[in-house]
């Protein structure tokens, strides 16, 4: 991301990999998508402001009962005064 983009309003902005809302929100998101995998690290986060907070997250993870680690991506919605639940907007698993 350019700096221009990082002052712009409503542009992503960097979040920290050790966020642990983000992580929170990581294990909410593959429990939403069906899949026993778990959180190894966080790669990439960053957040946008728009009708809520838009969250675009790269991570690793490995399946239960496995030491292969995977790199995962999603991207979800959080508007706290519609639901309490998060909104996954993008969710995929790069081989």
């Amino acid at each position: 991301m350019s700096t221009a983009n990082q002052n712009l309003i409503g542009a992503p902005k960097a979040a920290s990999l050790d966020d642990a809302e983000i992580k929170e929100h990581i294990s909410k998101v593959l429990s939403m998508q069906n899949t026993d995998a778990e959180l190894v690290r966080i790669v990439s986060a960053k957040k946008q402001v728009v009708a809520g907070t838009k969250y675009i997250i790269e991570f690793e993870a490995k399946r239960a009962n496995s030491d292969e680690v995977t790199l995962y991506s999603t991207s979800y919605l959080i508007q706290p005064w519609i639901s309490k639940d998060l909104q996954i907007l993008e969710f995929k698993i790069h081989s």
